[in-house]
C-alpha cells in the first residue's frame, strides 16, 4: 500500500526512532499520546500544551515504562503518572489534529488548544497609505499564524480533515 501507514492503537510512532525524556503530569487534563507538552510548575512536570506554546515535545505511548501506560493511545494520563516526552525531529508521529481542520500534505502545523495541532498560517503584510497635503503616512498590518503563535512542531504528511471530531495526524516531527 501506497503512502503513510498508521498503526494501532498501540503505537503512537510510525517510523523514526525520537529521543525522549521521562517527565511527571502535573495536570491530567488531555495528556493523551501524541498530544503536545509543555512544562509545568516544577522543571520536571509536564502539563497539555496550548494555542502557540513553546511545546517541549510529543507524550509517547511505547516508551512509557508499562507502569504508567495507558490502555490505548486515546486514554489520558493521570497526575501524577511518569511519562515519556518525545523529541529531537526527523520521526512520524501520530499527532491530534484539533477540529475543523482541513490540512494538506505538506502543511506547516503550530500548536493548538489542548495539546492539539493546527494548520500555521503565512504570515503576510499588507500596506496602506493616508496622504495629506504635506506627507504620506504608511499603516502596515500583519496577519497570519506562524510568527505571532507559536513555533512550528511538523509537517503534515497526509492529507486529513476534521469537523467535530478530533482525528490522528501523522506529523513529520519538527521538535
Amino acid at each position: 500500500m501506497v503512502g503513510v501507514q498508521k498503526p494501532t492503537n498501540f503505537l503512537v510512532v510510525v517510523s523514526g526512532t525520537p529521543l525522549f525524556d521521562e517527565r511527571v503530569v502535573e495536570t491530567a487534563a488531555n495528556v493523551v499520546p501524541g498530544a503536545l507538552v509543555k512544562k509545568g510548575t516544577a522543571s520536571q512536570q509536564v502539563v497539555c500544551g496550548t494555542a502557540g506554546c513553546k511545546p517541549l515535545g510529543w507524550v509517547g505511548f511505547e516508551q512509557t515504562a508499562e507502569r504508567y501506560k495507558p490502555a490505548t493511545i486515546a486514554t489520558a494520563h493521570s497526575a501524577n503518572d511518569i511519562i515519556s516526552v518525545l523529541y529531537g525531529g526527523h520521526f512520524i508521529i501520530q499527532a491530534i489534529l484539533a477540529t475543523s481542520q482541513t490540512i494538506t500534505e505538506g502543511d506547516l502545523l503550530i500548536a493548538g488548544a489542548t495539546g492539539f495541532v493546527t494548520e500555521a498560517s503565512v504570515m503576510t503584510a499588507s500596506i496602506s497609505e493616508t496622504a495629506s497635503e504635506k506627507h504620506v503616512t504608511p499603516t502596515v498590518t500583519l496577519t497570519g499564524s506562524t510568527a505571532p503563535s507559536g513555533p512550528e512542531v511538523g509537517i503534515a504528511v497526509e492529507s486529513v480533515t476534521s469537523t467535530s471530531d478530533t482525528p490522528r495526524l501523522a506529523v513529520l516531527s519538527l521538535l
